[in-house]
């Protein structure tokens, strides 16, 4: 029997199928924390630039820099500031689906949450049949991703930003 499964259509079973989907589901929540961490790193890097180069900023007003220096400034400071909001972007929790067909899930919280009590929730999911869960798994392994694609391209976006805010502010203190 062994044999003929092996041979068989090439399929996994549902039993491999729902260890593969948690397994890689908890992969890509793990990358999700890892976005979230790096990003929160970067906010307070950006917020304590964003805090000196807008007092440098208010504070050129006061001393005589020439007007290649104020405009370097106020480009690294409206990088930063712009860089800032891609990382808030990345740990911004995403709390709906906003394209996505509501369903009574049980992996995702939201959509344990459409169940309209408890007691609605324990029935359905002590009701749950293989496939449904196959289903459950492979649609939050889509919706996991897709939040990953979204924070990891936020935060590209901020450290661009952040390298670009970095330049200019080195350039400011060059030529001032």
């Amino acid at each position: 029997m062994e044999n003929e499964e092996k041979k068989g259509s090439g399929s996994l079973s549902n039993e491999k199928k729902i260890e593969l989907a948690k397994y890689s589901l908890s992969h890509l929540s793990e990358l999700v924390k890892f976005a979230d961490h790096k990003a929160l790193v970067l906010l307070g890097i950006l917020g304590f630039l964003a805090g000196h180069l807008l007092t440098k900023l208010f504070a050129l007003k006061k001393v005589d820099y020439s007007n290649a220096g104020i405009a370097l400034c106020l480009l690294a400071a409206v990088s930063c500031i712009i860089a800032l909001g891609f990382a808030i972007k990345v740990v911004y929790p995403r709390l709906k689906y906003k394209n996505v067909q509501k369903s009574k899930g049980f992996v995702y919280w939201a959509e344990i949450l459409e169940n309209p009590t408890p007691e609605s929730f324990r029935n359905n999911f002590l009701n749950l049949t293989e496939e449904e869960v196959l289903e459950n798994f492979s649609n939050e392994l889509y919706h996991v991703a897709d939040i990953n694609k979204k924070k990891y391209h936020a935060l590209q976006k901020s450290f661009m930003m952040a390298v670009v805010s970095a330049i200019f502010m080195i350039l400011f203190f060059i030529f001032n």
